[in-house]
């Protein structure tokens, strides 16, 4: 016969297929470990990839507060410089300041945009400037809720102004403002 095997066992055969299957095992499971560890390495770029891009998110969300925050204080910064114009430049008779709240409460003191948190400072800078011949003039617009006159008057009184007059402010193509037509 052309097989050499061993008379005594006869393995020769089944140890070389045994062998061979041993082989393309190893060459499978170095092949599939190869492929796993790709795919791990994969998994943990794209992990490392979505931390970065939860950092610049992050970074971009922190840099737009800031420069809200930034924006805010220039207006408020802005606000304040217009009622402290406002202030300092009363009207022609020096000691009158005139306020003008629109339908949401928005004030505007001599004509200059304003807030209400800085009016309180601007009216006790009048006063002490004034003494009892400060006066105020509210304008309110028709649709203006009380509450918000209200509170210009309470700010008035704890600046020591006594002067109050308010009145209606004119709102152009207010029905309230056209003569009444002729009945036809």
């Amino acid at each position: 016969m052309g097989h050499h095997t061993d008379r005594q066992t006869g393995c020769t055969p089944a140890i070389l297929g045994i062998t061979l299957f041993a082989g393309m095992l190893v060459v499978f499971l170095l092949i599939a470990g190869g492929a796993a560890t790709l795919l791990y390495f994969r998994l943990r770029a794209g992990e490392q990839m979505a931390r970065v891009e939860r950092e610049r998110a992050f970074e971009a969300a922190k840099q737009a507060q800031q420069l809200a925050e930034e924006a805010q204080r220039r207006a408020r910064a802005s606000s304040e410089n217009a009622v402290a114009e406002a202030s300092d430049s009363p009207t022609d008779e020096g000691n009158e300041v005139t306020i003008e709240i629109d339908e949401d409460g928005n004030l505007a003191v001599n004509g200059k945009p304003g807030a209400l948190a800085d009016l309180r400072t601007t009216l006790l800078k009048v006063s002490e400037r004034a003494g009892e011949g400060a006066s105020v003039a509210i304008k309110v617009d028709d649709r203006c809720v009380f509450r918000h006159v209200a509170r210009v008057i309470a700010i008035c009184e704890e600046a020591g102004i006594e002067d109050v007059r308010i009145r209606s402010a004119e709102i152009p193509g207010n029905a309230a403002d056209e003569p009444d037509s002729p009945a036809q």
